[in-house]
C-alpha cells in the first residue's frame, strides 16, 4: 500500500469530522494532500474568492505511513526546492465525505482507518479508490470505497509570501481571541454578507454589514449595521500602531473559520486546566490583497485565505501582486504509457460518468467482482494488522475450493475452519485489500 493513516482518540475523530463538514460547505469536491510529515484537507469555492485548507501533522494520527517506492507518477510531486519533500494529491466529492463523517459519535469509535493504494501497477479494482474502515467500540466493522481523481499538486503561495514580508514589515498582522470573534458574529444575522475590518491609529472596528433583511418573505428597507470597537493594545499582538487601513471581504466562509476553529478546541492532549485561551492570527495588507487568516491547535492548524474588495489604492511595490489568485483543481491525467488496457464488455457504454466524482472516464470497463473478491480477501487494511503492496515474491495463496452441487458447504474441518470477524485477536478482518 502507498499510505495508510488510523485515528483512534474520540476528541481525534470528532475534529476530523467537523473538518470535513466545515470545507464542504466550500465546494463540493475536497482536495486531499498527502506527504510524510501531514496530511492536507482543502477546498476552493467555485468562485475562487476563498479557500479553506485544515493541516493534520502526523502527530494527529495513531498510525502514519506514506511510502513513496514505485509510486504511480500521476498525481505525485517532488518539491523543486527540497527533494525530500514528497507529495501524492487527489480530489474527492465533498458529499461523500460529508456522508460517512457527519455527525459522528466518537465516543463509539474505536478508530477511523484511512487508505490509498497509489503505487504503480495497482490492479484496476483498488485503482483511483479511498478505503475507509471505521470499527465501533461494539465490534462492527463498517467499510467504505470512495473514488477520487489524481490531481496536480499545486501550492498556495500566498501564505508563504505573506508571512516573509511580515518579517520584513511589509505586511500587516494582528492576534486576538476567538472567543472575542465568536461572540461578535452570535450577534450577526445569518444573511449578512459583508465584513469589514477598519484600522484608525489608536482603534480597530469590526463592522458587519447586512444590505437588506428578510422576515417572513417581507423585505425590512432599512439596512442593519453591527460594530465592535476596540483599542489596539487589547489586542494580543499587532504591528497595527499609528497605521490606517481598509478590508471588505464576504463573512460567510469567515464565520465557517470560526465556528470550525473554536469547535475543534485544544488538541495538545493537555490535562492543565490553566491553558490560554484559543487563538487566530490574522495577515493582510491592503483593499483588494488577500487576507490570510490562521489557527493551531496543537497538530491541526486551519488556515482560510479571502479575496478582499479593493477599497484603495493598490500597495506599491509589491512584485509577487500576480501571485495573489487562487487556482482550481487540475486533473492530473493518466499517461498513455501507465494505462492499464483491459477486455471491454458490452455492459457498461464508452465514456460513462464516475459514479463519485461526475467526470468522465474513458474508458470504463465492467469491473471484475470475482477478482475483486479474492484479491480484496487476502490483504488485511485493520487498524493495527495491515497487509503490504503485494510483490512478485510472495504470489497470493489459492483457496481451497471443493467441487459440489450445492450452493454451500456447511462441512468444517479444524485447518479449514474460519473463525467470525471478531475472533481473531479481538480485530476484524478487513472486506478489501
Amino acid at each position: 500500500m502507498s499510505f495508510v493513516a488510523a485515528i483512534d482518540s474520540s476528541k481525534n475523530i470528532s475534529s476530523w469530522s467537523r473538518a470535513v463538514n466545515a470545507l464542504a460547505q466550500v465546494l463540493d469536491q475536497i482536495k486531499i494532500t498527502i506527504s510524510g510529515l501531514a496530511l492536507t484537507l482543502l477546498a476552493i469555492n467555485p468562485s475562487r474568492t476563498s479557500s479553506g485548507e485544515i493541516l493534520f501533522e502526523r502527530l494527529f494520527f495513531r498510525e502514519f505511513s506514506f511510502d513513496t517506492a514505485n509510486i504511480s507518477p500521476v498525481g505525485f510531486k517532488i518539491d523543486e526546492n527540497d527533494h525530500n519533500y514528497l507529495s501524492y494529491s487527489c480530489i474527492v466529492s465533498s458529499k461523500h465525505m460529508v456522508v460517512l463523517f457527519k455527525n459522528l459519535d466518537a465516543a463509539s469509535l474505536s478508530y477511523i482507518c484511512l487508505r490509498l493504494d497509489c503505487y504503480d501497477g495497482v490492479p484496476r479494482n483498488k485503482e483511483f479508490k479511498l478505503f475507509v474502515e471505521i470499527l465501533t467500540k461494539k465490534m462492527i466493522v463498517k467499510k467504505y470505497l470512495v473514488n477520487y481523481q489524481p490531481v496536480l499538486p499545486q501550492e498556495l503561495p500566498i501564505p508563504r509570501i505573506y508571512k516573509k514580508d511580515f518579517d520584513n514589515g511589509k505586511c500587516k498582522h494582528l492576534m486576538m481571541e476567538l472567543n472575542t470573534m465568536k461572540s461578535f458574529l452570535d450577534m450577526v444575522p445569518l444573511s449578512t454578507e459583508d465584513f469589514k475590518v477598519d484600522v484608525k491609529q489608536t482603534k480597530i472596528l469590526f463592522v458587519a454589514f447586512t444590505r437588506q433583511v428578510l422576515k417572513d418573505k417581507e423585505l425590512l428597507k432599512q439596512a442593519m449595521l453591527i460594530t465592535i470597537l476596540m483599542a489596539i493594545d487589547e489586542l494580543m499582538e499587532l504591528n497595527l500602531d499609528g497605521t490606517t487601513s481598509s478590508i471588505n471581504f464576504r463573512l460567510k466562509d469567515y464565520r465557517t473559520f470560526i465556528n470550525c476553529c473554536t469547535s475543534m478546541g485544544d488538541l495538545t492532549h493537555s490535562d492543565d486546566n490553566l491553558l490560554p485561551e484559543p487563538l487566530f492570527e490574522a495577515y493582510f495588507k491592503g483593499g483588494g490583497d488577500p487576507l490570510v487568516v490562521e489557527h493551531n491547535s496543537g497538530p491541526v492548524l486551519v488556515r482560510l485565505i479571502i479575496l478582499t474588495a479593493g477599497t484603495g489604492e493598490p500597495q506599491d511595490g509589491d512584485e509577487n501582486r500576480d501571485k495573489y489568485i487562487l487556482q482550481g483543481h487540475t486533473i492530473h491525467k493518466v499517461p498513455e504509457s501507465h494505462i492499464t488496457r483491459a477486455k471491454p464488455t458490452s455492459l457498461i457504454s464508452k465514456g460513462r460518468l464516475d459514479n463519485a466524482t461526475g467526470q468522465g472516464r474513458e474508458p470504463s470497463y465492467e469491473p471484475d467482482f470475482n477478482s475483486f473478491q479474492s484479491s480484496s480477501m487476502g490483504d488485511i487494511v485493520t487498524y493495527g494488522k495491515r497487509g503490504s503492496t503485494p510483490t512478485s515474491e510472495a504470489p497470493a495463496k489459492k483457496a481451497k475450493t471443493k467441487a459440489t452441487d450445492a450452493d454451500t458447504d456447511y462441512s468444517t474441518s479444524d485447518e479449514e475452519a474460519e473463525l467470525g470477524p471478531t475472533q481473531q485477536n479481538n480485530k476484524p478482518t478487513s472486506l478489501f485489500g
